[in-house]
């Protein structure tokens, strides 16, 4: 009975003793484990970079700007060599350039997806779709002192003369008007970038314009002085179709509007010969379209529609 009991105490006492070794090593095994998990994980976060990414999508024909990318931790096994790195690269590397295709959010920006300024397409990759460029002639007092930049948008004036001075109208009229709104600058000059910060006095500036309006602008450089107007960056997203026939959206200013010395337009005393057919007539006017008759003919662009027949009209 003795060495019964003995035999049982005993092989507690081992059975004890291999519990306690057995869970010993698992618990062991575990945190062997644990650490190697946080070690792996300290050299993950110890071999990435930050690379360059897109902050947002964007699109193809995008001029880059500072607030359009960012710098994101990158795994340094998954960085490829046209990746722009910290450290070894900049930002003002990749300012300037243009999208060649698009680029979605987070996605780094690779040399390859973007056209540097002066290179071959960079121009053509800055036009939307069915957008021409078209470039006019400034001078420092038109052009906001150099402020004007690629990537700005601008409104577009022109300064003319409307009235010439005769003998019974002495004065010249001049008007100065907005002939184009949500213009965007894809050049000044020969440069295509804004990497300066300094303004430079331009002398020529390249606009991203409709057919339309590239007519209307060609014909404007021939009528007189064109204007920039510098528009806020805040702005709502314009159509690039927009031209110059929205009324309420252009405005106009005469001379008289501008000095109190200068009569107001139309209220010098015109005379207007009328002829129809062999009859001529002669019409004293205050400056505004005079009527004839039950005809209400208007005097327009030098010609007069009076009942069913044209006159001629010939203004002294």
């Amino acid at each position: 009975m003795n060495t019964r009991m003995v035999a049982l105490a005993a092989f507690a006492v081992i059975s004890a003793a291999l519990t306690f070794f057995l869970a010993k090593t698992w618990i062991d095994s575990q945190r062997d484990e644990m650490r190697r998990q946080q070690e792996s994980m300290k050299a993950q976060t110890t071999e990435s970079v930050n690379v360059l990414v897109a902050k947002a999508n964007l699109p193809s024909g995008l001029i880059l700007a500072r607030e359009h990318v960012e710098w994101m931790p990158w795994p340094e096994k998954g960085v490829a060599k046209n990746f722009l790195m910290e450290g070894r690269d900049k930002v003002d590397d990749i300012i300037g350039h243009v999208v060649r295709g698009g680029i979605i959010a987070s996605e780094p920006i690779a040399k390859g997806r973007v056209i540097a300024p002066g290179d071959r397409g960079f121009m053509a990759a800055v036009l939307h779709p069915d957008m021409k460029a078209v470039s006019i002639r400034v001078k420092p007092e038109t052009s906001v002192a150099g402020f004007v930049k690629p990537g700005d948008f601008i409104d577009l004036l022109l300064l003319h003369q409307t009235i010439p001075a005769t003998a019974e109208t002495p004065i010249e009229h001049k008007i100065v008007e907005t002939i184009l709104t949500d213009i965007r600058v894809i050049a000044v000059d020969q440069r295509q970038d804004d990497l300066s910060g300094d303004a430079s006095i331009s002398k020529t500036v390249t606009l991203e314009v409709t057919r339309k309006q590239a007519e209307i602008v060609t014909v404007a450089t021939q009528m007189g002085q064109l204007s920039l107007i510098l528009r806020s960056l805040a702005r709502p997203d314009a159509k690039p179709d927009q031209i110059a026939n929205a009324p309420e959206r252009l405005t106009r200013t005469w001379d008289s509007e501008a000095s109190r010395v200068l009569p107001p337009v139309g209220t010098a005393k015109n005379t207007v010969k009328v002829i129809r057919g062999k009859a001529t007539e002669h019409v004293a006017t205050d400056g505004a379209e005079p009527t004839f008759g039950r005809g209400a003919a208007s005097v327009a662009t030098g010609s007069v529609n009076a009942g069913a027949s044209a006159a001629r009209v010939i203004t002294k």
